[in-house]
Protein backbone atom coordinates (compact mmCIF):
# COMPACT_ATOMS: atom_id res chain seq x y z
CA UNK A 1 0.00 0.00 0.00
CA UNK A 2 1.40 3.44 -0.93
CA UNK A 3 2.18 5.74 1.91
CA UNK A 4 -0.23 8.62 2.40
CA UNK A 5 1.44 11.96 1.77
CA UNK A 6 1.60 14.03 4.94
CA UNK A 7 2.27 17.74 4.60
CA UNK A 8 5.05 18.70 7.02
CA UNK A 9 3.92 22.30 7.38
CA UNK A 10 0.38 21.27 8.32
CA UNK A 11 1.68 18.55 10.64
CA UNK A 12 3.99 21.02 12.44
CA UNK A 13 1.22 23.61 12.77
CA UNK A 14 -1.09 20.94 14.21
CA UNK A 15 1.53 20.04 16.83
CA UNK A 16 1.91 23.72 17.73
CA UNK A 17 -1.87 23.98 18.18
CA UNK A 18 -1.75 20.87 20.35
CA UNK A 19 0.88 22.45 22.61
CA UNK A 20 -0.95 25.78 22.82
CA UNK A 21 -4.23 24.08 23.74
CA UNK A 22 -2.73 22.90 27.02
CA UNK A 23 -0.11 25.59 27.69
CA UNK A 24 -2.21 28.74 27.25
CA UNK A 25 -4.73 27.81 30.00
CA UNK A 26 -1.83 27.05 32.35
CA UNK A 27 -0.22 30.40 31.53
CA UNK A 28 -3.53 32.05 32.43
CA UNK A 29 -3.70 30.02 35.65
CA UNK A 30 -0.16 31.05 36.50
CA UNK A 31 -1.09 34.70 35.94
CA UNK A 32 -4.10 34.35 38.29
CA UNK A 33 -2.00 32.70 41.01
CA UNK A 34 0.65 35.39 40.61
CA UNK A 35 -1.99 38.11 40.87
CA UNK A 36 -3.37 36.58 44.07
CA UNK A 37 0.10 36.15 45.53
CA UNK A 38 1.30 39.67 44.78
CA UNK A 39 -1.83 41.74 45.36
CA UNK A 40 -3.68 39.79 48.05
CA UNK A 41 -0.98 37.87 49.88
CA UNK A 42 1.42 40.83 49.45
CA UNK A 43 4.28 38.63 48.26
CA UNK A 44 6.96 40.37 46.17
CA UNK A 45 6.59 39.18 42.57
CA UNK A 46 10.21 38.10 42.32
CA UNK A 47 9.68 35.76 45.28
CA UNK A 48 6.64 34.24 43.56
CA UNK A 49 8.13 33.64 40.12
CA UNK A 50 11.88 34.03 39.80
CA UNK A 51 14.95 34.31 41.99
CA UNK A 52 14.95 36.69 44.92
CA UNK A 53 15.78 39.96 43.21
CA UNK A 54 17.37 41.31 46.38
CA UNK A 55 19.85 38.40 46.54
CA UNK A 56 23.25 40.16 46.46
CA UNK A 57 25.10 37.07 45.20
CA UNK A 58 28.83 37.62 44.78
CA UNK A 59 30.61 40.52 43.11
CA UNK A 60 34.39 40.73 43.21
CA UNK A 61 35.64 43.73 45.23
CA UNK A 62 35.84 46.64 44.72
CA UNK A 63 32.69 46.06 42.69
CA UNK A 64 29.35 46.29 44.48
CA UNK A 65 26.01 44.57 44.03
CA UNK A 66 23.43 47.34 43.85
CA UNK A 67 19.99 47.40 42.19
CA UNK A 68 20.17 48.53 38.57
CA UNK A 69 16.47 48.65 37.68
CA UNK A 70 13.98 48.84 40.53
CA UNK A 71 14.89 46.01 42.92
CA UNK A 72 16.66 44.02 40.21
CA UNK A 73 20.42 43.67 40.48
CA UNK A 74 21.02 41.42 37.44
CA UNK A 75 23.63 39.97 39.72
CA UNK A 76 25.16 37.35 37.40
CA UNK A 77 25.92 40.16 34.98
CA UNK A 78 27.42 42.30 37.75
CA UNK A 79 29.59 39.37 38.78
CA UNK A 80 30.99 38.86 35.27
CA UNK A 81 31.42 42.62 34.92
CA UNK A 82 33.46 42.70 38.12
CA UNK A 83 35.69 39.89 36.80
CA UNK A 84 36.12 41.76 33.51
CA UNK A 85 37.29 44.79 35.50
CA UNK A 86 39.71 42.71 37.57
CA UNK A 87 43.39 42.55 36.74
CA UNK A 88 43.66 38.97 38.02
CA UNK A 89 40.20 37.30 37.94
CA UNK A 90 41.58 33.73 38.05
CA UNK A 91 43.80 34.06 41.11
CA UNK A 92 43.19 30.85 43.12
CA UNK A 93 43.94 32.71 46.37
CA UNK A 94 40.80 34.81 45.94
CA UNK A 95 37.60 34.00 47.79
CA UNK A 96 35.73 33.19 44.58
CA UNK A 97 37.76 33.29 41.35
CA UNK A 98 36.02 33.41 37.98
CA UNK A 99 34.58 30.18 36.58
CA UNK A 100 34.00 31.86 33.22
CA UNK A 101 36.64 31.41 30.54
CA UNK A 102 38.87 34.40 29.75
CA UNK A 103 37.31 34.88 26.31
CA UNK A 104 33.98 35.64 27.98
CA UNK A 105 35.61 38.31 30.16
CA UNK A 106 37.39 39.76 27.14
CA UNK A 107 34.12 40.02 25.19
CA UNK A 108 32.32 41.58 28.18
CA UNK A 109 35.12 44.13 28.76
CA UNK A 110 33.72 46.81 26.37
CA UNK A 111 30.47 46.83 28.38
CA UNK A 112 32.38 48.03 31.46
CA UNK A 113 32.66 51.46 29.82
CA UNK A 114 28.88 51.83 29.53
CA UNK A 115 26.23 52.47 32.21
CA UNK A 116 25.26 49.19 33.83
CA UNK A 117 21.62 49.40 32.71
CA UNK A 118 22.64 50.02 29.08
CA UNK A 119 25.14 47.13 29.30
CA UNK A 120 22.62 44.62 30.60
CA UNK A 121 20.08 45.75 27.99
CA UNK A 122 22.63 45.20 25.21
CA UNK A 123 23.47 41.75 26.57
CA UNK A 124 19.78 40.83 26.71
CA UNK A 125 19.27 42.11 23.17
CA UNK A 126 22.17 40.06 21.80
CA UNK A 127 20.86 36.92 23.55
CA UNK A 128 17.32 37.50 22.22
CA UNK A 129 18.48 38.05 18.63
CA UNK A 130 20.83 35.05 18.71
CA UNK A 131 18.15 32.72 20.08
CA UNK A 132 15.49 33.88 17.63
CA UNK A 133 17.92 33.61 14.70
CA UNK A 134 18.70 29.95 15.35
CA UNK A 135 15.02 29.25 16.14
CA UNK A 136 14.09 30.69 12.74
CA UNK A 137 16.66 28.48 11.02
CA UNK A 138 15.32 25.38 12.77
CA UNK A 139 11.64 26.03 11.95
CA UNK A 140 11.43 26.43 8.15
CA UNK A 141 8.07 24.68 8.11
CA UNK A 142 6.45 27.12 10.53
CA UNK A 143 4.77 30.09 8.92
CA UNK A 144 5.80 33.58 10.01
CA UNK A 145 2.78 34.03 12.30
CA UNK A 146 3.12 30.60 13.91
CA UNK A 147 6.86 31.07 14.35
CA UNK A 148 6.24 34.33 16.21
CA UNK A 149 3.62 32.64 18.38
CA UNK A 150 5.97 29.73 19.12
CA UNK A 151 8.89 32.05 19.96
CA UNK A 152 6.78 34.27 22.22
CA UNK A 153 5.10 31.45 24.17
CA UNK A 154 7.92 28.91 24.30
CA UNK A 155 10.98 31.17 24.31
CA UNK A 156 10.52 34.80 25.30
CA UNK A 157 7.76 34.06 27.84
CA UNK A 158 9.47 30.92 29.15
CA UNK A 159 10.74 30.78 32.70
CA UNK A 160 14.33 29.84 31.74
CA UNK A 161 14.62 32.83 29.40
CA UNK A 162 13.06 35.22 31.95
CA UNK A 163 15.42 33.86 34.60
CA UNK A 164 18.38 34.59 32.35
CA UNK A 165 17.11 38.15 31.89
CA UNK A 166 16.40 38.53 35.59
CA UNK A 167 19.94 37.48 36.50
CA UNK A 168 21.65 39.13 33.55
CA UNK A 169 23.13 35.74 32.70
CA UNK A 170 24.82 34.99 29.37
CA UNK A 171 23.32 31.49 29.15
CA UNK A 172 20.96 32.55 26.36
CA UNK A 173 23.96 33.29 24.14
CA UNK A 174 25.64 30.01 25.13
CA UNK A 175 22.53 27.97 24.30
CA UNK A 176 22.26 29.73 20.93
CA UNK A 177 25.90 28.88 20.17
CA UNK A 178 25.46 25.24 21.25
CA UNK A 179 22.28 24.68 19.24
CA UNK A 180 23.81 26.45 16.23
CA UNK A 181 26.78 24.04 16.42
CA UNK A 182 24.46 21.07 16.00
CA UNK A 183 22.35 22.76 13.33
CA UNK A 184 25.30 23.71 11.12
CA UNK A 185 26.87 20.28 11.68
CA UNK A 186 23.69 18.70 10.28
CA UNK A 187 23.94 21.08 7.31
CA UNK A 188 27.61 20.07 6.85
CA UNK A 189 28.84 23.61 7.41
CA UNK A 190 31.51 22.15 9.62
CA UNK A 191 33.96 25.02 9.96
CA UNK A 192 31.26 27.48 11.02
CA UNK A 193 29.88 24.90 13.47
CA UNK A 194 33.35 24.31 14.93
CA UNK A 195 34.01 28.04 15.37
CA UNK A 196 30.70 28.48 17.22
CA UNK A 197 31.40 25.57 19.58
CA UNK A 198 34.93 26.87 20.16
CA UNK A 199 33.53 30.24 21.25
CA UNK A 200 31.06 28.51 23.55
CA UNK A 201 33.78 26.33 25.13
CA UNK A 202 36.07 29.32 25.63
CA UNK A 203 33.33 31.20 27.49
CA UNK A 204 31.77 28.51 29.69
CA UNK A 205 33.93 25.39 29.21
CA UNK A 206 31.18 22.79 29.81
CA UNK A 207 30.13 22.66 26.09
CA UNK A 208 33.26 20.53 25.58
CA UNK A 209 30.92 17.63 26.39
CA UNK A 210 29.29 18.15 22.96
CA UNK A 211 32.46 16.79 21.37
CA UNK A 212 30.96 13.38 22.18
CA UNK A 213 28.65 13.99 19.21
CA UNK A 214 31.64 14.34 16.86
CA UNK A 215 33.39 11.34 18.40
CA UNK A 216 30.27 9.26 17.77
CA UNK A 217 30.27 10.46 14.15
CA UNK A 218 34.00 9.56 13.95
CA UNK A 219 34.91 13.12 12.97
CA UNK A 220 38.18 13.06 14.85
CA UNK A 221 39.74 15.81 12.75
CA UNK A 222 37.02 18.24 13.81
CA UNK A 223 37.53 17.27 17.45
CA UNK A 224 41.24 18.05 17.21
CA UNK A 225 40.50 21.31 15.39
CA UNK A 226 38.04 22.48 18.05
CA UNK A 227 40.37 21.51 20.89
CA UNK A 228 43.28 23.25 19.17
CA UNK A 229 41.30 26.43 18.50
CA UNK A 230 39.91 26.41 22.05
CA UNK A 231 43.38 26.06 23.57
CA UNK A 232 44.82 28.83 21.38
CA UNK A 233 41.93 31.25 21.95
CA UNK A 234 41.90 30.56 25.70
CA UNK A 235 45.66 31.09 25.97
CA UNK A 236 45.61 34.36 24.01
CA UNK A 237 42.57 35.74 25.86
CA UNK A 238 44.01 34.70 29.25
CA UNK A 239 47.29 36.48 28.56
CA UNK A 240 45.34 39.53 27.37
CA UNK A 241 43.06 39.60 30.42
CA UNK A 242 45.54 38.70 33.18
CA UNK A 243 48.82 39.89 31.65
CA UNK A 244 50.33 36.64 32.89
CA UNK A 245 51.69 33.35 31.58
CA UNK A 246 50.98 31.48 34.82
CA UNK A 247 48.71 28.82 33.36
CA UNK A 248 48.85 26.69 36.52
CA UNK A 249 47.25 29.48 38.56
CA UNK A 250 44.67 29.92 35.80
CA UNK A 251 43.67 26.26 35.92
CA UNK A 252 43.56 26.25 39.73
CA UNK A 253 41.51 29.43 39.82
CA UNK A 254 38.87 28.40 37.31
CA UNK A 255 38.64 24.95 38.94
CA UNK A 256 38.13 26.59 42.35
CA UNK A 257 35.35 28.80 40.98
CA UNK A 258 33.58 25.81 39.46
CA UNK A 259 34.06 23.75 42.64
CA UNK A 260 32.48 26.43 44.80
CA UNK A 261 29.52 26.66 42.45
CA UNK A 262 29.06 22.88 42.41
CA UNK A 263 28.93 22.81 46.20
CA UNK A 264 25.48 24.40 46.46
CA UNK A 265 23.02 21.68 47.53
CA UNK A 266 20.04 22.68 45.41
CA UNK A 267 21.72 23.72 42.18
CA UNK A 268 18.75 24.02 39.85
CA UNK A 269 17.84 20.91 37.89
CA UNK A 270 20.88 18.73 38.58
CA UNK A 271 20.22 15.07 39.33
CA UNK A 272 21.96 15.40 42.67
CA UNK A 273 19.85 18.37 43.73
CA UNK A 274 16.71 16.42 42.76
CA UNK A 275 17.68 13.75 45.29
CA UNK A 276 18.62 16.31 47.94
CA UNK A 277 15.38 18.26 47.51
CA UNK A 278 13.21 15.22 48.09
CA UNK A 279 15.28 14.21 51.10
CA UNK A 280 14.97 17.75 52.45
CA UNK A 281 11.21 17.82 51.82
CA UNK A 282 10.74 14.46 53.55
CA UNK A 283 12.83 15.64 56.54
CA UNK A 284 15.30 12.81 55.95
CA UNK A 285 18.12 15.32 55.96
CA UNK A 286 18.31 19.07 56.41
CA UNK A 287 19.99 20.84 53.52
CA UNK A 288 21.34 24.27 54.35
CA UNK A 289 22.11 26.92 51.77
CA UNK A 290 25.74 27.46 50.92
CA UNK A 291 28.63 25.60 49.35
CA UNK A 292 30.08 22.68 51.29
CA UNK A 293 32.80 20.10 50.49
CA UNK A 294 30.56 17.12 51.23
CA UNK A 295 27.84 18.30 48.88
CA UNK A 296 30.49 19.09 46.27
CA UNK A 297 31.85 15.53 46.35
CA UNK A 298 28.36 14.07 46.19
CA UNK A 299 27.27 16.25 43.28
CA UNK A 300 30.52 15.74 41.39
CA UNK A 301 30.20 11.95 41.77
CA UNK A 302 26.64 12.03 40.41
CA UNK A 303 27.73 14.24 37.50
CA UNK A 304 30.57 11.89 36.54
CA UNK A 305 28.23 8.89 36.67
CA UNK A 306 25.72 10.64 34.41
CA UNK A 307 28.38 11.52 31.85
CA UNK A 308 29.64 7.92 31.80
CA UNK A 309 26.09 6.57 31.37
CA UNK A 310 25.33 9.06 28.60
CA UNK A 311 28.52 8.38 26.64
CA UNK A 312 28.03 4.61 26.96
CA UNK A 313 24.44 4.89 25.76
CA UNK A 314 25.35 7.06 22.77
CA UNK A 315 28.01 4.57 21.66
CA UNK A 316 26.06 1.44 22.52
CA UNK A 317 22.64 2.20 21.03
CA UNK A 318 21.28 3.23 17.63
CA UNK A 319 20.34 6.86 18.15
CA UNK A 320 19.71 9.48 15.48
CA UNK A 321 21.76 12.66 15.25
CA UNK A 322 18.87 14.75 16.59
CA UNK A 323 18.28 12.34 19.48
CA UNK A 324 21.96 12.57 20.45
CA UNK A 325 21.72 16.37 20.27
CA UNK A 326 18.63 16.29 22.51
CA UNK A 327 20.32 14.07 25.08
CA UNK A 328 23.57 16.04 25.17
CA UNK A 329 21.72 19.33 25.64
CA UNK A 330 19.43 17.74 28.21
CA UNK A 331 22.13 16.06 30.26
CA UNK A 332 24.16 19.28 30.35
CA UNK A 333 21.41 20.69 32.56
CA UNK A 334 21.65 17.68 34.89
CA UNK A 335 25.30 18.28 35.71
CA UNK A 336 26.38 20.59 38.50
CA UNK A 337 27.61 23.37 38.40
CA UNK A 338 25.90 24.29 35.10
CA UNK A 339 22.44 23.04 36.04
CA UNK A 340 20.76 26.32 36.98
CA UNK A 341 17.27 26.78 35.57
CA UNK A 342 18.21 29.27 32.86
CA UNK A 343 20.08 26.43 31.14
CA UNK A 344 16.63 25.02 30.34
CA UNK A 345 16.40 27.54 27.51
CA UNK A 346 17.57 24.56 25.43
CA UNK A 347 14.14 22.95 25.96
CA UNK A 348 12.65 25.42 23.46
CA UNK A 349 14.85 23.83 20.79
CA UNK A 350 14.25 20.39 22.27
CA UNK A 351 10.57 20.87 21.42
CA UNK A 352 11.51 21.55 17.80
CA UNK A 353 13.60 18.36 17.72
CA UNK A 354 10.72 16.32 19.16
CA UNK A 355 8.26 17.86 16.69
CA UNK A 356 10.54 16.97 13.77
CA UNK A 357 11.00 13.48 15.20
CA UNK A 358 7.23 12.98 15.39
CA UNK A 359 6.80 14.00 11.76
CA UNK A 360 9.53 11.70 10.47
CA UNK A 361 8.19 8.76 12.49
CA UNK A 362 4.73 9.25 11.00
CA UNK A 363 6.07 9.63 7.46
CA UNK A 364 8.74 6.91 7.46
CA UNK A 365 6.67 4.28 9.28
CA UNK A 366 3.26 5.46 7.99
CA UNK A 367 2.05 5.25 11.59
CA UNK A 368 -1.44 6.46 12.40
CA UNK A 369 -1.58 9.49 14.67
CA UNK A 370 -3.80 7.51 17.04
CA UNK A 371 -1.39 4.66 17.76
CA UNK A 372 -0.01 4.29 21.28
CA UNK A 373 3.52 5.14 20.11
CA UNK A 374 2.52 8.49 18.58
CA UNK A 375 0.25 9.34 21.51
CA UNK A 376 3.10 8.65 23.91
CA UNK A 377 5.47 10.81 21.85
CA UNK A 378 2.93 13.65 21.99
CA UNK A 379 2.71 13.16 25.75
CA UNK A 380 6.51 13.46 25.99
CA UNK A 381 6.43 16.60 23.82
CA UNK A 382 3.73 18.15 26.00
CA UNK A 383 5.55 17.23 29.22
CA UNK A 384 8.71 18.99 28.03
CA UNK A 385 6.73 22.09 27.08
CA UNK A 386 5.50 22.40 30.68
CA UNK A 387 9.09 22.95 31.81
CA UNK A 388 9.02 26.34 30.10
CA UNK A 389 5.98 27.62 31.98
CA UNK A 390 6.34 30.44 34.47
CA UNK A 391 4.65 28.41 37.19
CA UNK A 392 4.85 29.92 40.71
CA UNK A 393 6.90 28.06 43.27
CA UNK A 394 5.53 24.99 45.03
CA UNK A 395 7.37 25.50 48.29
CA UNK A 396 10.21 27.57 49.63
CA UNK A 397 13.10 25.18 50.15
CA UNK A 398 16.01 25.65 52.51
CA UNK A 399 18.02 27.09 49.61
CA UNK A 400 17.82 30.64 48.30
CA UNK A 401 16.22 29.09 45.19
CA UNK A 402 12.49 28.42 45.38
CA UNK A 403 11.25 24.99 44.32
CA UNK A 404 9.05 24.76 41.23
CA UNK A 405 7.82 22.12 38.82
CA UNK A 406 10.99 21.79 36.76
CA UNK A 407 13.24 21.06 39.76
CA UNK A 408 11.05 18.09 40.66
CA UNK A 409 10.29 16.62 37.23
CA UNK A 410 13.25 17.44 34.96
CA UNK A 411 15.48 14.54 35.99
CA UNK A 412 12.84 11.77 35.80
CA UNK A 413 11.51 13.15 32.50
CA UNK A 414 15.04 13.19 31.07
CA UNK A 415 15.54 9.56 32.13
CA UNK A 416 12.16 8.56 30.63
CA UNK A 417 12.91 10.32 27.33
CA UNK A 418 16.35 8.73 27.16
CA UNK A 419 14.88 5.28 27.77
CA UNK A 420 12.25 5.89 25.09
CA UNK A 421 14.89 6.90 22.52
CA UNK A 422 16.89 3.77 23.31
CA UNK A 423 13.81 1.54 23.01
CA UNK A 424 12.86 3.04 19.66
CA UNK A 425 16.46 2.74 18.47
CA UNK A 426 16.51 -0.98 19.30
CA UNK A 427 13.19 -1.43 17.51
CA UNK A 428 14.47 0.35 14.40
CA UNK A 429 17.70 -1.66 14.46
CA UNK A 430 15.71 -4.95 14.56
CA UNK A 431 13.53 -3.87 11.64
CA UNK A 432 16.61 -2.85 9.64
CA UNK A 433 18.40 -6.16 10.28
CA UNK A 434 15.24 -8.14 9.46
CA UNK A 435 14.88 -6.41 6.11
Amino acid sequence: MAKEHIDETRHTNNLLSFLLKYNLPLILLSAVITYIGTFYLKLPMDKVLLYNADDPGYVEPPGESNPILGVHRFNDFLQVLSYANSSDPFNPDKEYPSMYGPLGLLLIKPLTYLPELVSVMLLSLVASVALYAILKLMTPKLGKTNRVIFSVVFLFMSKPFLLALDRGNIQGIIVALNVAFFYFSWREKNFLADVLLTISICIKIYPVVFLVYLLKEKEYGRVLRILGMSAAVTFISYVTVSRSLDLISFVKGIAKGAAIQSGFPTSGTSASSWLLRWCDAANIISVANGSSPGIRIFQSSISICLIVILVYSIYRHSLTQQEICFLLLGYSALISPVSWNYNLIWVTFGLIILMNRLYHNVVEDNVSSKTSQILFEKFVLLSWSFHLLVIPWIWLGSSRIVVSISELTYFPLMVMTHAFFVKQGKKSAKLTSAS
